[in-house]
């Protein structure tokens, strides 16, 4: 596993597609949702007529764990 300061990565030798299923059932056993879902290789295709590897954003969260702003 590779961990930056803004991502972990992992990789799976799984189709995506079926990749992406398992991560968001996986997310939501821990309580997790995944609201925003960003499909990077379309968003580039449609844009810019990239042509790339699968890609997907996931934006997993937990209302549970969010904790109130303090100023």
């Amino acid at each position: 596993m590779d961990v930056t300061a803004y991502a972990i990565t992992r990789t799976f030798d799984l189709p995506f597609d079926e990749t992406v299923e398992r991560v968001t059932a996986a997310l939501a056993i821990e309580g997790f949702g995944v609201l925003p879902t960003i499909n990077v290789r379309e968003t580039l295709k449609t844009k810019l007529k990239l042509e790339l590897e699968p890609y997907m954003i996931l934006g997993p969260r937990n209302p549970h764990l969010d904790s109130p702003v303090q100023a």
